[in-house]
């Protein structure tokens, strides 16, 4: 038998015990032999670092969060910076059959076919080339228009770039008789 670890058989019999390298009688919790000093016991195993080896399964969670986290921003967040809601602030009046509406604050809007146009409602019927005016709706400008008859609703709507959705900047009723 070569020299090395040996782990003794019958270690819990009655029996004498010898070194099975040299032949030297041991006692019965002898883990070296005195005579040959072979290693008669094997050493505990030594435990593996479970860092490594759960570290494959580590980085693999890491790269699956943040591929959905970017899968995730390409999907929700895509869009959001395409498109900015106007600020406007304007106020709309009417002396009978004229309205006038003035550009009090915000962001200057297109009419026509520009990207971001609007345009204006009047009883529900686009009115918007009728207005005299600028063309690009500014603080400090106003538009006008008159009407063949006394109008009751002014509504301003904003249609966003790309031709996307349409929102209401501004509902003036003004009543049967104007306001």
């Amino acid at each position: 038998m070569c020299a090395g670890t040996i782990i003794m058989e019958n270690s819990h019999s009655s029996q004498p015990k010898f070194c099975p390298e040299c032949g030297k009688p041991l006692d019965d919790n002898a883990e070296i032999c005195h005579g040959c000093r072979v290693l008669l016991k094997a050493p505990p195993p030594r435990p593996e670092k479970r860092f490594w080896k759960a570290l494959p399964m580590i980085l693999i969670a890491v790269l699956v969060v943040a591929g959905g986290a970017i899968v995730l921003d390409l999907i929700t967040f895509k869009n959001v910076d395409e498109f900015r809601f106007p600020e406007f602030e304007s106020h709309i009046t009417n002396t009978t059959t004229t309205i006038s509406i003035s550009h009090l604050g915000g962001d200057p809007l297109p009419r026509g076919q520009d990207p971001g146009h609007f345009s204006i409602l009047v009883d529900g019927v686009d009115q918007t080339s009728s207005f005299v005016g600028p063309d690009f709706f500014k603080v400090g400008t106003t538009l006008s228009y008159n009407s063949s008859s006394i109008p009751k609703m002014v509504v301003l709507v904003y249609h966003s770039e790309g031709g996307g959705a349409d929102y209401i900047l501004k509902v003036v009723n003004l009543g049967e008789g104007g306001s």
